[in-house]
């Protein structure tokens, strides 16, 4: 059993058992700032760890930020080193991590984020051709042209730009309708 006064969010999570966890909830809300404007965050999802891991672990409970890549486990973010341990004969090293995230999860195999928003579709051909392409110093050009992820990102801006026209339009025409 937790001590509930060294941890105050002691929740008991139902897919996990039953058992009770420390539970530290984040909420991100975009605002746009002096200089910055964003109505839509796209994050390329491809070996990411860390906060990256966590900001796609979000994106697939938030309206505002898409996950684009290959799906697989995100590590989280919250500053928390795995524990690493070594096995007695082989000595292989073992690493875990210490916390499970919850985000948007309704069962047990939810916690290893496993699925992504947008999946990048590639062969293994293709996929070890982007992992060893070189990206030249002024990396504009190729992330522009032949990113594979990029060019993704733009094809899924071109598609929230034409749904944006397309309702904009039909907004205009109930208006005109209506008069």
């Amino acid at each position: 059993m937790i001590d509930r006064y060294s941890f105050p969010n002691v929740r008991r999570i139902p897919f996990l058992a039953d058992r009770e966890f420390d539970v530290q909830e984040f909420t991100i809300t975009m605002k746009n700032g002096e200089n910055a404007s964003a109505e839509h965050v796209y994050v390329i999802a491809h070996d990411v760890y860390s906060a990256a891991g966590t900001l796609v672990a979000i994106a697939k409970g938030s309206e505002h930020v898409t996950a684009v890549g290959f799906p697989g486990t995100k590590m989280l973010g919250m500053g928390i080193d795995p524990y690493h341990f070594a096995l007695p004969n082989s000595k292989l090293i073992i690493s875990v991590e210490p916390a499970v995230d919850l985000s948007n999860c309704r069962s047990a195999a939810d916690t290893l984020h496993l699925d992504i928003e947008v999946e990048l579709p590639m062969s293994a051909e293709e996929h070890f051709a982007c992992q060893s392409h070189p990206v030249p110093a002024d990396c504009r050009s190729y992330l522009e042209n032949e990113d594979p992820f990029m060019q993704k990102i733009f094809g899924l801006i071109r598609e929230r730009e034409t749904a944006a026209n397309r309702n904009s339009e039909q907004s205009r025409f109930r208006q005109t309708d209506t008069e």
